[in-house]
């Protein structure tokens, strides 16, 4: 059977119906429970036993340098509370791909986080991806999870959810010189 598809809304469409993103939607061992007691950031959490969690493959954002509103960059904001309202006080499961570095030069774990809701387990990194909190990324070593994540993100981006809805994470198309050239300077 041929299929065309005009966008990529609908090859994700598509994609999406072929392969849903379940809780578990890469191959992850189990590490250990443990509570969330503090969101640091919009990818870092610190659990009950002290240990520091960095979500891997999950990029929140950081304010640009030019950032001298009063408070916090917006998106930092919305990331933070959105991992606050995931997983703060939480039962969660700290899960590692493959055969994956488990720290980072700081110490922190680099772990994928799912939420133990009963019998239901929520993937953090991919809830945070869905609703436009955080970009899609991988670092060398690092791929176990980030093919779901990529396909995830593209589908934000293309419902323009969260960061991709305005602002500096907004894609401007190629064919219109008139919009990229606001952008020079920019990356």
């Amino acid at each position: 059977m041929m299929m065309i598809f005009r966008n990529r809304f609908g090859l994700v469409l598509f994609l999406s119906m072929l392969a849903p993103v379940a809780a578990s939607a890469c191959e992850t061992q189990l590490s250990h429970k443990s509570r969330v007691v503090e969101i640091i950031d919009g990818h870092t959490v610190r659990l009950d036993d002290g240990g520091v969690v960095r979500l891997m493959g999950a990029l929140a954002p950081e304010p640009p340098r030019w950032w001298k509103g009063p408070g916090e960059w917006p998106p930092v904001k919305l990331a933070r509370t959105g991992l606050a309202e995931l997983l703060l006080d939480k039962q969660i499961e700290v899960r590692f791909a493959g055969a994956e570095a488990r720290r980072d030069r700081h110490e922190r774990l680099l772990a994928q986080l799912y939420l133990v809701d009963g019998a239901e387990r929520i993937w953090a990194q991919a809830h945070m991806i869905r609703q436009g909190l955080a970009r899609a990324y991988s670092l060398k070593g690092h791929h176990g999870c980030v093919r779901d994540l990529q396909r995830l993100e593209l589908g934000a981006r293309d419902a323009r959810k969260g960061l991709w809805r305005k602002g500096l994470y907004t894609i401007t198309q190629a064919a219109k010189p008139g919009k990229l050239s606001k952008r020079l300077g920019s990356y």
